[in-house]
């Protein structure tokens, strides 16, 4: 059985925040959903198309100078449409990590790549944590239990944990290889029988 193309729920959700043009769309992913749903932006506007053809979302065409777009709302079908998926079990996903790959597969390497491999993983978590810190601090401050800040607070929340475990993980990983010789620093090799 195929899955379900689940952009068509990113969409609705990103609607059910306000009513958007596609472009706003794809200027609020990245800020938002972006750090754990990957959304094609190829994929907004057949999609936006293809809800409105199923009467899930209405589009009003506004005009300023040259500039046509096109709003989106959700219509009350669609706000259905949505809490219908919001109640259904996720699936989960197999995870794909390639540095879990390469780790795996390191006896093929020199340790040195390896601990580079884990070095970049842990300078990136820790940028990344830092990201969900100043996030979970704008929401702190403007949090209110009737909106959806709240919501976007234990999904930063998520981010926070998975990075913060990320970076023990990676710190642990290092202090268990051996560590890398340097070249004045390497074992003397065993002269060879004549």
């Amino acid at each position: 059985m195929a899955r379900e193309n689940k952009t068509r729920f990113a969409v609705l959700g990103l609607l059910s925040l306000k009513p958007m043009t596609g472009y706003e769309m794809k200027g609020i992913i990245p800020k938002s959903v972006g750090y754990f749903w990957n959304e094609s932006f190829g994929q907004i506007y057949p999609m936006l198309n293809q809800l409105a053809n199923e009467g899930l979302v209405t589009g009003v065409e506004e005009t300023e100078g040259r500039h046509h777009r096109i709003r989106y709302t959700l219509t009350d079908t669609g706000h259905q449409a949505l809490r219908d998926w919001l109640a259904v079990e996720p699936e989960y996903y197999s995870l794909r990590d390639e540095l879990l790959l390469k780790l795996f597969f390191g006896k093929e390497t020199e340790v040195a790549v390896l601990r580079g491999h884990l070095e970049k993983a842990l300078a990136s978590s820790r940028r990344q944590l830092a990201v969900y810190q100043g996030i979970e601090a704008e929401l702190k401050a403007i949090i209110n239990p009737r909106t959806q800040t709240r919501f976007s607070l234990i999904t930063v929340r998520k981010g926070l944990h998975w990075e913060q475990a990320q970076i023990e993980w990676c710190l642990e990983s290092l202090a268990a290889l051996p560590p890398v010789l340097q070249p004045q620093e390497a074992e003397p090799q065993e002269p060879h029988p004549q």
